[in-house]
């Protein structure tokens, strides 16, 4: 792989993304998008999707408004649905916290200096201090200029379900307007009886909102 040079320390990689990730998530408005879900399942020829809107504001809690879906019902409400509560649910302030890629909730470890989309990355290995299922194990991608992920190569902290003996996910990001959003997620998993399913989330069509206008100052001193 390219290599950047001396690599940082893991504490200062860490030091400078968790501050630039603070001041990113100050910085973001609420916003709307849409999201297109699909799974599909070879073995069973089992196709579904669903239409997603979803509305975040400015502290990160998101609600869910489902515009359309095709496909067994019982796939959208074991898949889709679960989805969604689950994301809501992390969505929460106190969901938040617990789920933030940082030195709280993960110990780190340098893997290598690589260039993703013609950018120069570090990577690290993640390693989940819970077992929390919010959380995950696996390879984070950290902009080396803008100290933001990118790209995130894992899988569950835990198995979700008895059912599932195996999953694996990439998660990629993109800039949108100057903030740093989900672009599209790729999971796949091996499910007793089932077989292989792969699950995709694609994001889009963000709009922000407006931002709030200021407060007026007192004005400038008076001079003496």
């Amino acid at each position: 792989m390219p290599s950047i040079g001396e690599a940082p320390s893991i504490d200062e990689v860490m030091d400078k993304y968790e501050a630039a990730d603070l001041a990113r998530r100050k910085a973001m408005p609420a916003y709307t998008s849409i999201r297109e879900y699909s799974v599909v399942n070879t073995r069973f020829r089992v196709k579904a999707s669903m239409k997603v809107q979803v509305d975040a504001d400015a502290l990160g809690r998101k609600r869910f408004t489902a515009l359309s879906a095709s496909g067994p019902g019982a796939v959208r409400k074991l898949v889709f649905r679960r989805m969604l509560d689950t994301e809501a649910q992390a969505s929460s302030p106190e969901g938040q916290k617990a789920t933030r890629i940082c030195r709280d909730n993960y110990s780190f470890s340098f893997v290598e200096t690589a260039t993703l989309d013609g950018r120069e990355s570090y990577v690290l290995e993640a390693t989940p201090k819970s077992a929390n299922p919010l959380l995950f194990r696996g390879r984070v991608w950290i902009d080396a200029a803008r100290w933001v992920v990118v790209r995130i190569d894992g899988k569950p902290a835990r198995n979700p379900s008895f059912w599932v003996s195996r999953t694996g996910f990439v998660h990629q990001y993109s800039e949108v307007e100057g903030h740093w959003l989900p672009l599209l997620n790729q999971s796949d998993s091996d499910i007793k009886v089932f077989g292989r399913s792969t699950t995709r989330i694609v994001y889009g069509g963000y709009e922000f909102a407006a931002p709030a206008p200021a407060e007026p100052g007192p004005g400038p001193a008076t001079p003496p």
